[in-house]
This record gives C-alpha cells, structure tokens and sequence, in this order.
C-alpha cells in the first residue's frame, strides 16, 4: 500500500543525455558485469521518471555496487542536482569520498565530506557550499541531515549499508529536497522473493555476479583453537609485506562464555610479534575518533596485525591485507563470516581466511565445512536461512530481518510470496472500487462465487 502510494508521489524527471552517462562509463577502467549493467539501467529509469524512486539495491561483498550508484550520481549531477551519499561511518564515507574523487577527477564535479571530526570553520564552508549549490556531491555521516546543513537542490540520496540507519534517519536525510529520489544499498544479499517480501515499498535490483578478475577467497576450516596449523603461512606472508585481521566474537573475557576475546588475543599476538610486527586493536566501546584512528594506521600499514571484533564487517578497503583469521567462528552467523572474509581480497591478490573452531557438535562442523566450497552470497544466505532461521542471517546489531511468531521466512517462502501477490491484487482492487464500503461489498459478492480470493 506505501508502494502505491509512493508510486503517486510526484518528483522531478532528471533530464540527462545517456550518450554522456554512456561516455563515463566507458572511462571505467574495468567492463560493468551483467547485473551491474541491469541496475544501472533500472536506477537511470527511475531518474528519468517523474515519479519518486525508491530503490534496494542488494548484492555481495565487492560486487560493485559503489560504481553503479555512481552512475546515478553522475546522471543526477548532469540534470542540475546536486547528490548525497551517506555512511555508517566516518572511515567508510572517507573511503567513498577518496574513491568517488578519483572515479570523477577527469569532470567538473565539485565532491565534498562532511563527518563529525572536522572543524567548525571547514563545516561552515560545506554548509555555504551546499545551500549556494556550489558543492555537486556530499559525502558523509548522519552529519548529512543534522539541521544546519541546507541543500540548494537536493535530488538523489545513496545510502551504503542502509539497515544501519534507523528509518527516521533516512527520511530526516530524504526531506532536505523536494521530491528526492533514494537508493539503499546493502552488502546483506538475500533472495530476491524474501527481499521483494521484505522491502515490499521499495523496488529491488540485485547485483549477482562477481567481477572479472576476483579470486575467490580460500578458506580452510581447523579443529581447535590453535594458530599452530597455519603458523608458518602467516609469518611468510607477513614477512612479504602483508597485513591480517584476527576477529574475535567478545571484546573481554566473559567467565560464562568459554571464548576467545580480543583484548586477550591483542595481548597474546602484542607480546609474541613484538620487535617485528605492530599489532592494532578494534571493538564496538572505542569512541569513533579512536575507531578512526586504529582503521587509518592499519590503512597506512603502520598496524600490521589487526585484532578485532566484527566492527570491520561494514568496512574499508585495505588492499594489503589478504589474510583474515576468525576465532570461535561457529559463533558467527555463516553470512557474518562471509561479511568479514569479503574484508580480503579485495584486489587481484589471492585472499585467505582460516577459522577456527572448538564446537564438538555435528551441524556446527558442517556449517563451517560449508564455507570452505561457498563463497556466492545469496548461495550463503540462503543456506543460513534454512540451517539457523532469519534471526542470526543479519546479526543482533543490524535489524533487518523479521522474527514472525508463527511461520518461517525460508519454509514459508512460496506462500510469502502469493499472499503478497494477493495483497496487491487487492489493494488495486480497493483503488479501483473507491469507498470502502464498496469495496468490502465487492469482496463479499467475489467470495460468495467462489474462489477468485480464496483458493
């Protein structure tokens, strides 16, 4: 029903020339995959569109999603509008920022951050850029819609992994324009008829194949909770030059959980690397400046070994580190693993993930056995829907998927589906026969005939 009404909605028909959106595509220095040229078209089509868009766009980890929104902002700065895209985090908008700069450099296209660190007087100077048009595209944080900020003509919003922004967020940033079209996007894949379900106001594309050169990451399953196995391979790598995460499902050793927290591992690896390799520690209780700070130096290659808990599951590029460890990793939801190993690899380098595990029970095991022969998203999605139930797909700290007291996401998926073919049909029904009571009347005189409702 917010669909249709949503549908009724009037905005502003973005009026750009697909030869140039075509001419910057053709710049990139790689070829769009299949699906990525398919929500490219479809996001072009709501632009163009006088009605407001509303899209998801769903698809895996490094599948590409940042260069199709691109695309969107690109055709919405040609129209004369000016662009947002906002981040969970300071360090991811500062990624985007440093990647759109560059994805743009060649175009007139003024691009600037807006995150809560910088100074008033650098503040100040964005707020006069946006609301005198002088700045085309923003990047930022929740900062993007605090009530100081103005936008002179606000048209198109991205929002990168939207299930951590509440709604109200979402619609605070979605009201600095008239009429403002908006694109979230989630690195969560699920299946297409769950999301269609779950989304229902919202139109879907989903990104599913993986770009030409991305190597799948290896991953190798141990008994245990030694390092001793691969000890000799981290080392090598390391004294190659490159970087590894070791995740850890606690922040403190917790006396009625028997796991491995990182403030321990961080001690333990600190002292057995120490004089060789620097060691960084990460977990949700920092402040952001200090998140800020470990994320920057492991960036930098000033940490070479970063111990952390699943805060870098949302996260940065660091394409110098290709190794990732993860203690208790039958803890972790199989979609959470897959989140973080998609941390590694992000380049031509080939990426390994090792985890390590102590559970004795059977299902457990084969889960993470699982792991090691998957590595497609929806494929994972789907499996950990079935085996754990929607509940652990996205994790207690991201909202997205709901617990129903009766019925099952994953078994009930087909009548999921017709009934929500059947709401729709009804709901046109009921715009169609105007008055309720008419309506209702209409709904009695079909169930009396039999079995245009009610199969």
């Amino acid at each position: 029903y917010r669909k249709m009404q949503r549908e009724q909605e009037v905005g502003y028909a973005k009026d750009f020339s697909l030869d140039e959106v075509n001419a910057f595509i053709h710049t990139l220095p790689f070829k769009l995959t299949k699906d990525q040229k398919q929500s490219a078209k479809d996001i072009l089509l709501d632009l163009h569109n006088p009605t407001i868009m509303y899209r998801f766009l769903q698809g895996d980890v490094g599948s590409g999603k940042t260069i199709v929104a691109a695309i969107g902002l690109y055709a919405n700065y040609l129209s004369g509008y000016q662009g947002a895209l906002m981040a969970p985090t300071e360090v991811l908008a500062t990624q985007h920022y440093s990647k759109l700069k560059k994805t743009f450099e060649a175009y007139d296209m003024s691009i600037a951050l807006l995150t809560g660190s910088l100074t008033l007087k650098e503040k100040k100077e964005i707020y006069e850029g946006l609301e005198s048009g002088a700045i085309d595209l923003v990047i930022g944080t929740h900062a993007l819609f605090q009530e100081s900020v103005h936008y002179k003509k606000l048209g198109f919003v991205v929002t990168d992994e939207q299930h951590r922004f509440g709604v109200k967020q979402r619609k605070a940033l979605k009201q600095k324009g008239e009429g403002v079209d908006f694109l979230v996007m989630s690195a969560t894949p699920i299946p297409r008829t769950l999301a269609m379900s779950l989304y229902g106001d919202m139109d879907v594309s989903s990104i599913e194949t993986r770009p030409e050169g991305r190597k799948p990451i290896l991953t190798k399953y141990f008994e245990g909770s030694s390092m001793k196995p691969f000890l000799k391979q981290l080392k090598d790598y390391l004294a190659q030059g490159g970087q590894c995460y070791v995740i850890c499902p606690l922040i403190e050793d917790n006396e009625d959980l028997p796991l491995k927290s990182a403030l321990t591992i961080y001690e333990a690896m600190s002292s057995y690397f120490k004089g060789h390799y620097q060691t960084g520690l990460l977990h949700g209780s920092l402040k952001d400046e200090e998140k800020n700070a470990v994320m920057q130096d492991f960036k930098d290659n000033k940490i070479q070994i970063l111990v952390s808990t699943t805060v870098v599951e949302v996260g940065v590029d660091v394409p110098n580190a290709n190794m990732m460890v993860i203690y208790n990793a039958e803890r972790f939801g199989l979609s959470s693993i897959h989140q973080l190993r998609g941390r590694i690899g992000r380049g031509n380098q080939q990426g390994y993930c090792f985890l390590l595990s102590e559970a004795q029970d059977e299902p457990a095991k084969e889960r993470l056995h699982y792991l090691e022969e998957h590595d497609d998203g929806f494929e994972i999605s789907q499996y950990d829907l079935k085996t754990r139930g929607p509940g652990e797909l996205l994790g207690d700290k991201q909202s997205g998927l709901p617990a129903f007291m009766m019925g099952d996401i994953f078994k009930d998926m087909n009548i999921l589906e017709e009934t929500r073919r059947y709401a729709i049909k009804m709901i046109h029904d009921y715009y169609k026969y105007g008055e309720y009571e008419n309506y209702i009347e209409m709904i009695k005189k079909k169930i009396k005939k039999g079995n245009e409702y009610i199969d």
